[in-house]
């Protein structure tokens, strides 16, 4: 019965996909945007709206996130960057995309499952 139990936890675990909704961004750009933000500034004295219209995902992007409404920085695994990269070809230069990301989240990493683009508005 022990056995029978702990396959089915880890069964149920690993079929947890979340989605997340936001805008698709250059992953290393975003990230060194964060990270020259003061340790004293709060959330609200960056321009977060202008990291992501800079950091915005081009046809030579070759590490994508997410950024949902919370202005975090959900990166996506090798398979996710290659939908991304395969989805941002095709697109204007510059142009801020919203994307829809489903699949696993482990620390900050997405596991993509599925991405698809979705209307937004270019953040101000």
């Amino acid at each position: 019965m022990r056995r029978f139990a702990s396959l089915l936890f880890c069964v149920s675990t690993a079929g947890f996909a979340t989605t997340w909704s936001g805008y698709l961004v250059n992953s290393r750009c975003y990230s060194s945007n964060q990270a020259n933000v003061s340790q004293d500034a709060n959330i609200g004295s960056s321009d977060l709206a202008r990291q992501v219209r800079t950091c915005a995902a081009r046809p030579g992007t070759k590490r994508f996130a997410v950024v949902p409404p919370d202005w975090s920085n959900l990166r996506f695994d090798p398979a996710g960057n290659a939908k991304a990269a395969s989805i941002v070809k095709n697109q204007r230069h510059g142009k801020v995309m919203g994307v829809t990301v489903a699949g696993p989240r482990r620390h900050n990493r997405l596991k993509v499952a599925s991405l698809r683009v979705i209307p937004v508005r270019t953040p101000r």
